[in-house]
């Protein structure tokens, strides 16, 4: 089970490395402040996620994965809402 979790996961963040791309190439102006934003995201994901790494047992381990995999869901869905192209 925690081996399908790793892959999810895994898969999720490539999917959310393709988005992050894409959104740099959209908006090369912005790209200082996104990867600034990205920075700061993966910190507090990380910051939030690995606390139940660290305490034993398999159902922690779980835990950890379901939260970076939530963690970078929501964030796939942040950045699909970020605009492409400034208007004004």
């Amino acid at each position: 089970m925690q081996h399908c979790d790793s892959q999810e996961v895994e898969f999720q963040q490539r999917k959310l490395d393709r988005i992050f791309a894409s959104l740099i190439k959209a908006r090369p102006a912005d790209r200082s402040r996104l990867e600034t934003g990205q920075a700061a995201w993966s910190d507090r994901k990380d910051a939030k996620c690995l606390v139940y790494s660290r305490r034993r047992g398999s159902l922690n381990s779980l835990k950890a994965m379901d939260c970076f995999r939530d963690e970078i869901i929501q964030r796939q869905l942040e950045l699909e809402k970020f605009p492409r192209a400034k208007h004004g």
